[in-house]
């Protein structure tokens, strides 16, 4: 009893622990401040490619969920991976295509459900103003979105860098991360790499030591047969404006939030119409979409995207 006392306490204080964190909150930090990180090599040393890979999912909301033992009516997402993350077809974005042909509020629609990207890359946080949670002390992943990933592939492009920013050999770089606001977003507009080289700590290189996460853990396994017919049905739930149905889905996760499930320009009644529309029948959803756009004076035709 004594060591399975022992396990419970290490388990409990690993969950405690700053390195429970999957990834780096960097989001968190106040506006107007700088948090400061260096980036690391692979885990693979041979590996020549740039230390990130990209994870790519698509949120669809909800409002609440039902038979759980945790039914809420409030409105929150749940994440799936795109299916295109690993060369196949996606359903969700290919469903999606004839909103994109449609009015604003179609367009909109469309964008709710499209999927987004992240670039997953692992580092040390050397300074950050978040205090909760704490930072770790040793090699995390942080998502970037797409304004801090152009910073850094532009870093890349720069012909003064003569060493990869994230070597640990002495001519690797931080990265500072500049959180800003534009109107009523988070801007990054400020970040980059700093201008001069900073060689590793001993502390730093002790923390990376065999210690390197395996950046396509991020993104997991491709999903079985039986998951994806569970994406297809929560995105119709979805679409419907259902509540999620853990019993119906109990491979995907809910993630509750405060808001309405779907927050677009030009939104109420008909936003709803056009998610019900596209919802009765997702094969002829732009024959319901056009009857809807001929009572829209502000349709125009948009562009779809490529898959």
């Amino acid at each position: 009893m004594a060591e399975i006392a022992a396990l419970l306490a290490a388990a409990d204080a690993k969950a405690q622990s700053p390195l429970a964190l999957t990834s780096y909150p960097f989001w968190l930090a106040p506006d107007n401040s700088t948090i400061v990180i260096r980036f690391l090599p692979n885990k693979d040393p041979t590996a020549l490619q740039i230390p990130m890979v990209e994870k790519m999912q698509i949120s669809l909301p909800f409002n609440g969920m039902v038979n759980s033992s945790d039914d809420t009516d409030q409105s929150g997402v749940v994440r799936v991976p795109s299916l295109a993350q690993w060369g196949m077809q996606d359903y969700i974005t290919q469903k999606i295509k004839p909103l994109w042909n449609g009015g604003e509020a179609e367009r909109a629609l469309a964008k709710v459900y499209y999927r987004k990207v992240s670039y997953c890359m692992s580092c040390l946080v050397v300074s950050t103003p978040i205090t909760e949670p704490p930072s770790p002390s040793g090699p995390i992943v942080v998502h970037l979105n797409k304004s801090i990933w152009d910073k850094v592939k532009a870093g890349l492009l720069e012909p003064d860098f003569e060493f990869a920013p994230w070597s640990t050999d002495g001519g690797g770089r931080d990265f500072k991360i500049v959180k800003g606001k534009q109107g009523n977003y988070a801007s990054y507009h400020g970040s980059g790499f700093a201008y001069k080289e900073r060689p590793l700590t001993e502390a730093q290189l002790q923390s990376i030591d065999g210690k390197l996460p395996e950046l396509r853990e991020q993104i997991g396994e491709r999903p079985s047969a039986a998951v994806i017919e569970q994406i297809k049905g929560a995105f119709h739930a979805s679409m419907a404006g259902e509540p999620f149905d853990q019993q119906a889905y109990p491979d995907l996760r809910f993630y509750p939030r405060g808001g309405p499930a779907v927050r677009v320009n030009g939104g109420g009644t008909h936003v709803q119409a056009a998610r019900d529309a596209a919802a009765v029948d997702l094969p002829d959803a732009f024959a319901a979409l056009q009857r809807i756009r001929a009572n829209d004076p502000r349709s125009t035709v948009g562009e779809q995207p490529a898959d």
